[in-house]
């Protein structure tokens, strides 16, 4: 094969991925591509994302969950959406109380050698009351494709806030990209902005259930909910329904002394299936 027609056939796979990202965000699928709305951590996979207000699931989703970390957590997290490697997510994450509050970094890494999304955040959360605790975010993200399409930088901010109404009932709420930063320099691009305000409601200590509205912009109002149950001290099972990408959702977690494992799978009736894993350690 000549050069030229190895350039042609690159570009064609890359305008294959665009399209599909198109087409992902044409039908509300803003899970993944197409939107730098990117989540992780496979035990809120299970959940169908429903954690705004779930300590143990939404500190990557909301900073001011991060209060919640009293030493050092690290986690890694991977997923293949519809198990397809091109549209693979991968993710770091480290929390650590400092400075009257907690911190955090998280690095993600979206797509493949012809279209990518890399972004990095810094986070910081403090308890403002007793039990009312405002986090803050700012990511920067880089955008990589290979010429003519070329690559772009940005940065997004997150906030978000949550407070405990009572023993069993915490309310949550987020705000990702409020000031609604473009990805790319083009005037027709949509921001990518979501509003999300929910409660975690615990009836027993082993149960845990969540719902969640969500806002994304110029989109229609959906939900998220999910159901964690803890069968024993090391075992959880949990479901979960998005709305958003109308994906129902199932995991495990095996909470062992020296690590805690979380893997769950998303169904969508068209596109099929998600796997998603995740191995965190608190120290």
């Amino acid at each position: 094969m000549s050069t030229t027609e190895a350039i042609s056939a690159k570009n064609r796979q890359v305008l294959f991925f665009i399209l599909l990202f198109g087409f992902v965000t044409s039908t509300n699928f803003t899970l993944f591509a197409g939107s730098n709305i990117k989540y992780g951590g496979a035990r809120a996979a299970g959940l169908g994302q429903s954690v705004v207000s779930m300590p143990e699931a939404g500190y990557f989703q909301n900073q001011a969950l991060l209060t919640y970390f009293d030493s050092l957590y690290v986690e890694v997290y991977s997923s293949l959406a519809y198990t397809i490697k091109e549209l693979g997510t991968h993710s770091f994450f480290a929390a650590l109380p400092v400075l009257g509050g907690v911190s955090s970094i998280q690095y993600q890494y979206f797509g493949y050698t012809h279209y990518n999304e890399n972004r990095i955040g810094l986070a910081y959360a403090r308890a403002l009351a007793k039990k009312l605790s405002l986090g803050v975010q700012i990511s920067w993200l880089h955008i990589g494709m290979p010429a003519p399409y070329g690559s772009y930088n940005n940065f997004i901010a997150e906030v978000g806030l949550s407070y405990r109404l009572g023993k069993r009932l915490i309310f949550g709420a987020h705000i990702f990209n409020p000031t609604q930063s473009k990805a790319v320099d083009d005037t027709d691009e949509i921001a990518h902005t979501a509003i999300r305000a929910g409660v975690a409601y615990y009836p027993i200590d082993a149960l845990a259930y969540s719902f969640e509205i969500v806002q994304f912009l110029n989109q229609k109002t959906s939900f998220r909910t999910g159901l964690d149950l803890s069968i024993t001290q090391y075992l959880n099972v949990r479901t979960g329904y998005n709305h958003d990408n109308k994906t129902i959702c199932f995991g495990v977690g095996a909470n062992l002394k020296v690590l805690s494992i979380n893997m769950a799978l998303g169904y969508h009736n068209v596109l099929g299936y998600t796997p998603h894993i995740s191995l965190g350690k608190q120290f």
